[in-house]
């Protein structure tokens, strides 16, 4: 038995009102599921092509419908993924093609997920789809960029929101997640697996050492870091990392109630006045949009320990 609504996890009102809108007759033609990565925005679209197709409408998961759907066998679901680093308008004309056939089912749903990593090619004929839909034919767009899309394709879907998702629903996937590692997964589940795996235990040792190198401004301690800050995704992970820390030394906490889990250990290391923790940690905040531009990323690591030391030093000034 393989239900994708036993294993949705957070966001119950968006299902609901998927449900909700289904059980009248009134899904939308197009959707877009936006929110963040890694909070099952995939996952609650298979579900409700499930529950669609079901033959008891339930997400059974136990009748053929259900299973050819779980299994990605389904002929009345398409998942249109990057061909590389984008979706080309090739994809885009093979997917017309495949709607183009006589189907068993009276209904059938196409998943694009990331729908941002369409190019403008393939983005103008998806609008061409969007704009005279293939009879019951449903398109859902998962993103989590849509400003990315093109304003008329925005204008053309109806958008559900997913937001991140609590502790306590994260716990309900991985039990044994002490609540750091909760917190570094940031209510994603893609980043609670991501740090959960046994071997990103030596990334966190490594950003331990990083950081001890930082409070006593050994730089070449610092650089050993740039492997790991050359992979933008890592970087963007590793600034995250940062930024809880320089949290948590700006307050007083108890045992237990610290994000991360060397940053007790370290606190003493840093004599920073206190401003200057407060500034360290808006930089790490600053830190985390520059990466997401195309600045060279080694550069913006050693600018960043620069930074924090001079900003410290103003301070006690």
């Amino acid at each position: 038995m393989t239900s994708l609504k036993s294993q949705l996890i957070g966001n119950d009102l968006v299902w609901e009102r998927l449900i909700q809108l289904e059980s009248k007759a009134k899904l939308p033609t197009a959707m877009a599921f936006v929110g963040p990565e890694g909070v099952g925005k995939l996952k609650m679209a298979k579900a409700l092509v499930q529950w669609t197709l079901c033959d008891s409408h339930s997400a059974c998961g136990v009748c053929g419908p259900c299973q050819r759907v779980a299994a990605d066998s389904s002929e009345a679901l398409v998942v249109l993924e990057p061909d590389g680093e984008w979706i080309k308008v090739d994809q885009i004309h093979e997917l017309l093609r495949q709607l183009s056939l006589r189907s068993l089912r009276a209904r059938r749903f196409v998943v694009i997920d990331p729908a941002h990593k369409m190019n403008s090619q393939s983005s103008n004929a998806l609008l061409k789809m969007l704009e005279e839909p293939p009879e019951g034919t449903h398109f859902i767009l998962v993103t989590s960029q849509v400003s990315a899309l093109l304003p008329t394709i925005r204008s053309r879907v109806q958008s559900f929101r997913f937001f991140p998702l609590s502790n306590e629903e994260l716990k309900t996937h991985h039990q044994e997640s002490p609540d750091w590692l909760l917190n570094l997964s940031r209510g994603q589940i893609s980043e609670l697996e991501f740090w959960a795996e046994e071997e990103m235990s030596e990334v966190l040792n490594q950003v331990e050492q990083g950081l001890h190198s930082l409070a006593k401004k050994d730089l070449e301690g610092w650089l050993a870091l740039l492997p790991l800050v050359k992979d933008r995704k890592m970087f963007y992970r590793i600034s995250k990392i940062f930024q809880f820390f320089f949290r948590d030394l700006s307050f007083e906490f108890q045992e237990g109630e610290y994000s991360l889990p060397f940053s007790k250990r370290l606190k003493s290391e840093f004599s920073w006045p206190k401003n200057g923790l407060a500034l360290a940690w808006q930089r790490a905040f600053e830190l985390e949009s520059s990466i997401q531009g195309n600045a060279d990323r080694s550069l913006l690591f050693q600018n960043f320990y620069f930074d924090l030391w001079s900003q410290a030093e103003g301070e006690r000034l």
